[in-house]
């Protein structure tokens, strides 16, 4: 499975770079998640969801966006449970 992560132009007071991850869509391939993220009528559905997800203020601008693997969505999924207990 292929996962979305969205990266900002801002950082965490430890250095760390602000991302977001989706875990809702993903998808079997890196095409079809590639497909999805550059598709004009999917987009606004991305936004949205970052918009509601960050109260209506995002951390920075949108650096990239990038379709990662299951392997290391799972490693980001790990990180971001580490920091928040």
């Amino acid at each position: 499975m292929w996962f979305i992560v969205v990266s900002f132009l801002s950082f965490n007071l430890d250095g760390s770079q602000n991302i977001y991850v989706y875990n809702n869509p993903n998808f079997n391939s890196w095409e079809e998640c590639a497909g999805s993220v550059t598709d004009p009528q999917e987009i606004p559905k991305y936004m949205e969801t970052l918009y509601l997800e960050y109260r209506g203020s995002l951390p920075g601008e949108i650096e990239k966006v990038s379709c990662v693997p299951k392997e290391v969505y799972n490693k980001l999924r790990g990180i971001k449970e580490s920091v928040d207990t």
